[in-house]
């Protein structure tokens, strides 16, 4: 079959399609809006997939790495403690300066604070850090107050915590957890 008898059949059967359109309208709507569906989902999927990956790049340090107990796949779920810190420390390779080994043992945990917003409770994540944290976080910037002091019960609260949650002021007393 040459090109041209190939293009009128083509023709020919989209000619038929169209004109019995008028008569499955409901058929030719359920698969329309069936198409679009799959297609939002795909584009959906794809969107967190994008935005997950730009977080992680943005967030991550080339030379930093994390420790993680094993069997552990995440912060939440692992605990590092006090003697396994000083030994990943003290390991060969490890970034020192005049305060010795740029290492930051963190605790990472969840509390509730009540948005601004909506006044409703929130899960909030919250990093406990060491001394080395702003040498190994480039995004640190003390914008008010001081940075905290070893050995006391204080905490360095982000603008953006701030401005979504009540009671992160500062000089502010915070009661979390069975304090509360």
């Amino acid at each position: 079959m040459s090109a041209k008898g190939r293009w009128a059949q083509v023709l020919a059967v989209s000619g038929m399609n169209l004109q019995t359109l008028p008569g499955r309208w409901q058929e030719a709507l359920v698969t329309v809006v069936g198409i679009a569906g799959v297609v939002l989902v795909v584009v959906g999927v794809f969107s967190i997939s994008s935005g997950l990956r730009a977080t992680l790049e943005l967030s991550g340090a080339e030379d930093v790495a994390f420790i993680l107990r094993g069997g552990s796949s995440d912060e939440m779920q692992s605990g590092v403690t006090q003697d396994a810190a000083r030994v990943v420390g003290d390991a060969p390779g490890v970034v020192r300066d005049a305060a010795g080994p740029l290492v930051s043992a963190e605790l990472f945990v969840s509390t509730d604070l009540r948005s601004r917003s909506t006044g409703t409770s929130s899960m909030v994540p919250m990093r406990g850090v060491g001394a080395q944290a702003p040498k190994l976080r480039g995004h640190f910037k003390m914008v008010a107050g001081r940075y905290l002091q070893t050995g006391t019960n204080e905490i360095v609260v982000g603008a953006g915590a701030q401005s979504q949650f009540d009671g992160q002021e500062l000089g502010r007393t915070l009661r979390h957890g069975s304090d509360s």
